[in-house]
């Protein structure tokens, strides 16, 4: 992924986080569904599932951090939980 295409995914993920007030949470599959549809032409690298989004997501974390845009991982009741919030960028 290049830093042009990290910032689509930043984009597309701080809509996410505004959208929901600011702190979006829930499994990838929703993730991906909020996201949207991939851009059109869709970047090569854009999720096709919630296990793709989960490891895009881990593999870019520390940019995506670096972009202001923090993703968590927690457990809930058995089920994986992303929590996205927005911020400036570090």
């Amino acid at each position: 992924m290049t830093a042009v295409d990290l910032g689509a995914l930043v984009a597309a993920l701080r809509a996410v986080v505004v959208r929901a007030g600011g702190c979006w949470s829930g499994p990838a599959s929703d993730l991906l569904a909020v996201l949207g549809p991939a851009p059109v032409p869709a970047p090569s690298w854009w999720p096709s599932g919630p296990a793709s989004l989960g490891i895009l997501l881990r593999r870019h974390g520390e940019a995506l951090a670096e972009a202001g845009v923090l993703v968590r991982r927690r457990r809930l009741d058995g089920v994986r939980i992303l929590v996205v919030t927005s911020g400036v960028g570090r």
